[in-house]
């Protein structure tokens, strides 16, 4: 199943719902799109907390969410020992070269992420 919450507004308990979908392991989850979604703070470290534990899912969009570098840091540290997830876009939000060095760690430990879409991001050389 995938589930695409394209320009979507959440409430609290709708991200609730998809934390707990995520973690149950009766639920196979194999993509999740919060394209142009803006999630908060908050909604994106429960996705990452649940992706922690998740097993299915293989594909997320969180391009066009206007994210600052800060805000996926804790992301990244959560998804850190996924080995479910391999496709990651992250694309045409406001990540910067800090968040450029934090992928770089992650990517260091997480060997089953294959793709990782950071396009129209500013992104410095020194990033890169």
């Amino acid at each position: 199943m995938s589930l695409n919450m394209r320009n979507s507004t959440f409430s609290v308990n709708s991200i609730n719902y998809i934390y707990h979908v995520l973690v149950n392991p009766q639920y196979y989850v194999g993509g999740l799109s919060f394209k142009y979604s803006f999630l908060e703070f908050f909604d994106i470290l429960a996705i990452g907390d649940a992706i922690k534990f998740n097993k299915t899912l293989v594909k997320l969009d969180l391009s066009k969410n206007a994210f600052k570098s800060v805000s996926l840091k804790f992301f990244l540290e959560a998804i850190q020992d996924n080995s479910a997830l391999a496709h990651l876009d992250l694309s045409g939000n406001h990540l910067d070269n800090e968040f450029a060095f934090d992928l770089a760690f992650l990517l260091e430990k997480n060997q089953s992420l294959h793709t990782v879409d950071i396009s129209t991001n500013p992104i410095e050389p020194e990033g890169a």
